[in-house]
C-alpha cells in the first residue's frame, strides 16, 4: 500500500521535471527559472504525521505500512516514547538527538518534586512521574550521562532498540530519533511517529509540534475499543488545530476487536458512524471553522494494522514469536 502511494508521488515528480525540461527547451521559461523550479521539486518533502493516544497501534501501523516487518517496538510509556522520523537513506542507520543540559536539569528538578505537590493537577503529576522515570532509567549511563547531553549520535540500525525500547541504554535521554531506510519510495518523504500529545516532557512536545506544523497530511489513529473519547477530542481540537495541517485522515485501528466481540459485536459501518457523529458533535462545539471543514470531508477508515502486518510476515517468523503466533491464531479464530 505504501509502496503504491509513494511510487505514484515519485512518478508525478518525474512527470513535472519532464514538463519543466520541455518548457525550457521550447523557450517558454528561462534556463535559470527551469533550474529554480527543478531545485524546488527535487527538494520538496512530503511530511506525514502519525498521531494518537498511547496504545492505539501507531508503531504496528508503521511497521505494516512502511516496513512490512517488525522494525519499531510497541510504544512503551508516555514517559519514554521518543519522537521518530522515518525517511530515505542510502543505508540503514539511525541518528539520535539527546536532551540538552538545560532540559535534563529541568527533568532532575521535576524528579525531586513530590507527587503531593501536584495533587489534583493531572498535567503536573504527569510531568513529575515522567521525570522520575527518566531519571531512574538514566542510571544505565552512569558517569557518561553528561557527555551525551546536547549532542546527536549516529548508530547502526540494529541498535534502534537502545534508543526507543523500554529498556534501551539511551531511552532516558533520547528526545528524537531519525531512521534512515533504503527504500526508493521514501525519497522525498518524511514520516513522523509522534509520542503523543499531552506529552509530560515539554521540550519533546514542542519538537512534535514543530514537525507537525509543516505536515502536509496527518493520520489520526483511534482505538476501535474506545474511538474518539475525551483524550482523542483533546488531541484533535486542542492540539492539532495549533499545527499547520492541510489534510487530516482518521484511522480506526483494531476494528477487529468490537467486530469479533461475542457481546454486542459491531460491524464496520457502526464503528464508522459512531466516530463520524462524535466528530460532528465535537466540531459544532469547537467553533474552529477551519478544522471543522477539514474534518467534515474526512471518512474514518476501519483497519487492523496487526492483521496487515501478519499478512506480510513469513509463517516461520510468526510461529517462532509467541506474541505474533498468538495474534495470528486470534485473528484466524475471529475471521475464520
Amino acid at each position: 500500500m505504501a509502496e503504491n502511494l509513494f511510487e505514484e508521488l515519485k512518478q508525478r515528480k518525474e512527470n513535472l521535471l519532464s514538463l519543466v525540461s520541455r518548457a525550457s527547451e521550447f523557450g517558454w521559461i528561462t534556463a535559470d527559472r527551469a533550474k529554480e523550479i527543478i531545485a524546488k521539486i527535487e527538494s520538496d518533502t512530503l511530511t506525514i504525521g502519525v498521531i494518537g493516544q498511547m496504545k492505539c497501534g501507531k508503531s504496528t501501523f508503521l511497521n505494516s505500512f512502511v516496513f512490512g516487518d517488525t522494525i519499531l517496538p510497541a510504544a512503551t510509556t508516555p514517559m519514554t516514547a521518543a519522537l521518530s522520523v522515518i525517511t530515505y537513506g542510502n543505508e540503514k542507520k539511525i541518528k539520535a538527538e539527546f536532551y540538552s543540559p538545560d532540559e535534563w536539569a529541568e527533568q532532575k528538578m521535576q524528579s525531586n518534586r513530590s507527587l503531593e505537590d501536584a495533587q489534583g493537577n493531572s498535567a503536573e503529576e504527569s510531568k513529575i512521574k515522567a521525570a522520575k522515570e527518566l531519571v531512574s532509567k538514566a542510571v544505565k549511563l552512569g558517569s557518561q550521562l553528561n557527555s551525551y547531553l546536547g549532542k546527536t549520535q549516529e548508530d547502526s540500525f540494529e541498535n534502534l532498540i537502545e534508543y526507543v525500547g523500554a529498556d534501551g541504554k539511551y531511552i532516558s535521554i533520547t528526545k528524537s530519533v531519525t531512521i534512515y531506510y533504503p527504500m526508493e519510495y521514501l525519497k522525498g518523504v518524511e514520516i513522523v511517529d509522534t509520542p503523543g500529545f499531552n506529552d509530560p516532557i515539554v521540550s519533546r512536545e514542542e519538537r512534535t509540534k514543530d514537525f507537525l506544523n509543516k505536515a502536509d497530511v496527518v493520520l489520526m489513529m483511534l482505538y476501535a475499543g474506545r474511538p474518539f473519547d475525551a483524550t482523542d477530542r483533546d488531541i484533535i481540537f486542542k492540539n492539532v488545530r495549533q499545527c499547520g495541517i492541510g489534510k487530516v485522515l482518521i484511522g480506526i485501528n483494531k476494528y477487529d476487536i468490537p467486530y469479533c466481540s461475542e457481546n454486542n459485536p459491531e460491524d464496520e459501518e457502526q464503528i464508522k458512524d459512531y466516530v463520524i457523529k462524535e466528530i460532528q458533535k465535537a466540531s459544532s462545539e469547537c467553533g474552529d471553522n477551519t478544522l471543522s471543514e477539514i474534518l467534515s470531508d474526512t471518512t474514518p477508515i476501519p483497519l487492523s494494522a496487526e492483521m496487515a502486518l501478519l499478512s506480510m510476515l513469513p509463517m516461520s517468523k510468526i510461529e517462532s514469536d509467541s506474541a505474533l503466533n498468538f495474534a495470528w491464531n486470534r485473528h484466524c479464530n475471529g475471521f475464520g
